[in-house]
């Protein structure tokens, strides 16, 4: 029995590891088109670009505080999304 426990441990460590690289890969995709699609000023946005990696999940983002701000538009301002539509891209 204990090599049929220690059998099931390796695979499943073995597909999670599939999956973090799988998830990294996504996530790379999403945030190389984000920025290529997101508004430039500076381009303070576009070096801010970055992801957050939790074990089974990506957080892809910009670090600069106005973001969210281009993202969705303001009522003196037109939204310029680019994070959005990269989503929507690789679904």
């Amino acid at each position: 029995m204990a090599s049929r426990f220690e059998y099931e441990r390796t695979a499943d460590l073995a597909i999670a590891g599939l999956t973090e690289d799988m998830l990294d890969d996504i996530a790379e995709d999403v945030l190389s088109f984000a920025v290529r699609g997101a508004a430039v000023d500076t381009g303070a946005m576009r070096r801010s670009a970055d992801i957050d990696s939790l074990p089974g999940s990506r957080q892809i983002g910009y670090r600069v505080p106005y973001s969210a701000f281009v993202e969705n538009g303001t009522r003196h301002m037109a939204a310029q999304p680019s994070l959005a539509p990269a989503l929507y891209r690789q679904r």
